[in-house]
């Protein structure tokens, strides 16, 4: 099945990658760590979307991830 120009749109998430800034659309309810932010990126579109947040704390990194979907999220938290 061949990709039609008209959907690309629809077919290809939004992605940002690299930054170092919270990303887009972060919730405020999220709390971070207090650290610097190593890496922060997201993909997704409409009907969903990913954020991750990296967050050097000490001598250890605290890696966020935020799903959201339907107008609800879910956060995870690992320490490494």
């Amino acid at each position: 099945m061949a990709v039609e120009e008209g959907d690309r749109d629809q077919q290809w998430p939004e992605l940002d990658i690299g930054g170092t800034d919270l990303p887009d659309g972060f919730p405020d309810s999220v709390t971070l760590t207090h650290g610097e932010v190593l890496a922060a990126n997201s993909v997704g579109g409409d009907k969903g979307k990913v954020r991750k947040v990296s967050v050097r704390v000490d001598d250890a990194s605290v890696l966020v991830v935020v799903g959201e979907s339907d107008g609800g999220f879910v956060a995870n938290r690992t320490v490494r």
